[in-house]
């Protein structure tokens, strides 16, 4: 008798094993649409100010319908909120996002990234940065991974 108990107890725990690893699975499964319709962020830092105060940073995403966009932005290397006067500035130079069509239509302009590219030449001056071309006129180009580029020191 007391082996059937045991038994029934081991079912039991088994059956529950089985339906939490099947829950497990199931919101796994519905978790990934919603990832993999989420815009994907790469941030790599490219070069450094010259009193080690700021930061260079490259910021590429992609869209989950194609396309993406390219920025770069100038941040301080103190962690975030430490340095309230001096807050990150961006600049996008591309942004070529679907609408859903399968098409990748460029929505910075030229005009739109020449600017961004001067502002954040003038801000790496302003902030001490050495090594380091903008090339507003590579914002012609259809890949405009060429406006920025970093020399090796």
């Amino acid at each position: 008798m007391r082996t059937s108990h045991i038994n029934a107890i081991s079912d039991r725990w088994s059956a529950l094993s089985f339906l939490s690893a099947l829950l497990v699975v199931c919101a796994t499964l519905v978790a990934l649409p919603a990832w993999a319709l989420s815009i994907r962020e790469k941030r790599t830092r490219i070069a450094q100010s010259k009193n080690g105060k700021w930061s260079l940073v490259q910021v590429d995403r992609a869209g989950p319908e194609g396309g993406g966009s390219l920025a770069y932005q100038v941040a301080p290397t103190t962690p975030a909120g430490d340095d309230q006067k001096n807050p990150a500035r961006s600049y996008v130079v591309s942004s070529t996002f679907s609408p859903g069509n399968g098409s990748k239509p460029q929505i910075i302009s030229v005009a739109g990234c020449q600017k961004a590219a001067n502002d954040l030449a003038a801000q790496l001056v302003k902030t001490g940065f050495v090594g380091v071309a903008v090339n507003p006129e590579n914002c012609r180009e259809k890949e405009r991974n060429r406006v920025v580029l970093v020399h090796a020191p």
